[in-house]
């Protein structure tokens, strides 16, 4: 399983045994990779940081299950978390053999881009069925307007 750490996150915990708050440095203001972010990845990034101290910094490399913590839409979590490992806030790792190994080249587009074959037939099933609820009602639509006289023809 591949995981990522908020970088000096110990200059964001009260102590080890805290889970109720956080400390905030007034210098995070100033710092050059988080004034890179825009405001909603800043506080992205804050409640990054929340969900670090009650993970033990080993924050699960998930996007569905990130999206949920987060309370995102899938690709805005992608996009904020890339460009905070881009700029070194975060850092990928993953676990052999009960060590943490630093992740190179981090696969950007996160652990649930393996979509099971199962959900891809699902979703080709949904597309179809709404193709033909479309291709109906465009139909239905067509000779409404046929029989009102409104067109001759299309």
């Amino acid at each position: 399983m591949r995981y990522f750490k908020i970088k000096n996150l110990e200059k964001y915990q009260a102590g080890s045994d805290n889970k109720h708050w956080i400390k905030l440095w007034k210098k995070i203001r100033t710092d050059w990779a988080i004034n890179q972010l825009t405001d909603s990845q800043k506080w992205c990034y804050i409640e990054l940081v929340m969900l670090a101290t009650d993970c033990g910094n080993k924050i699960p490399y998930d996007d569905h299950w990130l999206a949920k913590m987060l309370a995102k839409r899938l690709r805005d979590g992608r996009r904020d978390i890339k460009k905070m490992l881009d700029f070194g806030l975060l850092e990928p790792f993953c676990m052999q053999n009960g060590q943490q190994k630093p992740v190179e080249n981090p696969d950007l587009s996160l652990q649930s881009h393996n979509i099971s074959p199962h959900k891809r037939r699902e979703d080709k099933i949904i597309k179809e069925k709404n193709e033909s609820l479309l291709k109906k009602g465009k139909e239905e639509l067509r000779s409404f307007l046929k029989e009102k006289k409104i067109i001759k023809s299309i």
